[in-house]
């Protein structure tokens, strides 16, 4: 219905001449066969072969904020055995699904879930999360002092996560030291992660890799 009135809008501009309003509507005309295709097998793609028109589609999906054009996976929660998960996951041929059983779960402690070997069920969901965003997570902290997570776009500057900690970091940003969290994890003090050269120095336009342990350096 949204998209029928835009095209509607979109059409009686092109009557009257509009710069670019063929064009949009060609596009509007893709976006609907990829909602359709989506209806069909759950794949929302636009074919498109134009720089131009590809921009088109995205500030008309963006405008007409399409729920079929945002990111998804599916989640089957059922009490089948483990062994028939794999055939499930089969005939539904879709790598986007995540099968699970929660109750089972449920019913554990979480010495009981560490005992067993199992992983918890809510970190499996938060790799699919960042995984169908395109997601990363960092952290930030000092010994003795709050460990932060953050999460951002897959590809951001550390940079720009300097000035999602703080504006002034960002102002004043000189370099940053990066350790991998989980190598840190296993240092029992600041001086022994140092002495063991896990933290590195990058400068600005290092991209942020899931699991990064940052600290910025920056002057007032």
């Amino acid at each position: 219905e949204v998209l029928s009135r835009r095209e509607e809008k979109i059409k009686k501009l092109a009557s009257v001449g509009q710069k670019d309003a063929e064009e949009i509507l060609h596009v509007l005309e893709k976006i609907k066969k990829a909602i359709e295709q989506f209806a069909q097998n759950g794949e929302f793609k636009i074919d498109l072969a134009k720089e131009k028109e590809k921009k088109i589609a995205e500030e008309e999906i963006k405008s007409l904020q399409l729920i079929t054009a945002k990111p998804y996976f599916i989640i089957i929660n059922t009490d089948l055995g483990k062994d028939q998960w794999n055939k499930l996951k089969n005939e539904l041929n879709r790598d986007d699904t995540l099968i699970c059983d929660a109750m089972s779960e449920f019913d554990l402690t979480e010495d009981e879930v560490k005992e067993f070997g199992i992983t918890p069920l809510r970190q499996i969901l938060t790799e699919f999360i960042k995984k169908t965003m395109d997601l990363v997570i960092f952290f930030t902290g000092f010994e003795g002092k709050e460990l932060r997570s953050w999460i951002v776009r897959n590809g951001t500057r550390v940079f720009e996560a300097a000035g999602m900690i703080h504006s002034d970091m960002q102002k004043g940003f000189i370099s940053a030291e990066i350790a991998n969290f989980q190598e840190y994890k296993n240092c029992k003090s600041d001086a022994e992660a140092y002495s063991k050269g896990i933290f590195k120095t990058v400068g600005r336009d290092y991209i942020i890799q899931d699991g990064d342990l940052i600290r910025i350096k920056f002057k007032v």
